[in-house]
């Protein structure tokens, strides 16, 4: 820690000495209490708009690679299509509906997979 960090690591030190001697509902505390509790939300919201952008990027990187690997064993048009929806109801679990959609999974593949072989045959 330099000097300029510990100047004002005291200088807060002696806010919040002085704001401990205040009363719980002083006018200053309170508007100090409500500064700290928007800009913590303000923080939160930052971070979690972040972390969906990041998750959000890595799923569509994903799902990139995997319509590539599709693509190089042959699946085209249509097939593609059904295969991208497949990975996408595998990448995105919802709990009330994950059956359902684990059997819709299974049949575009299936589907995807008779296409091709009817195809190349």
């Amino acid at each position: 820690m330099n000097r300029r960090e510990r100047r004002q690591a005291f200088k807060n030190m002696g806010i919040i000495k002085k704001k401990n001697e205040l009363n719980w509902f002083h006018p200053d505390r309170v508007a100090l209490r409500e500064n700290n509790r928007k800009t913590g939300q303000e923080k939160h919201r930052q971070m979690v708009e972040e972390m969906e952008k990041v998750r959000y990027e890595r799923l569509e990187h994903a799902a990139a690679e995997y319509m590539k690997k599709c693509k190089s064993e042959g699946y085209e048009g249509e097939e593609l299509e059904w295969l991208e929806e497949a990975y996408a109801l595998e990448l995105v679990r919802n709990k009330e509906t994950w059956q359902v959609d684990k059997k819709t999974k299974k049949k575009l593949r299936k589907q995807a997979l008779e296409s091709k072989n009817k195809r190349s045959s």
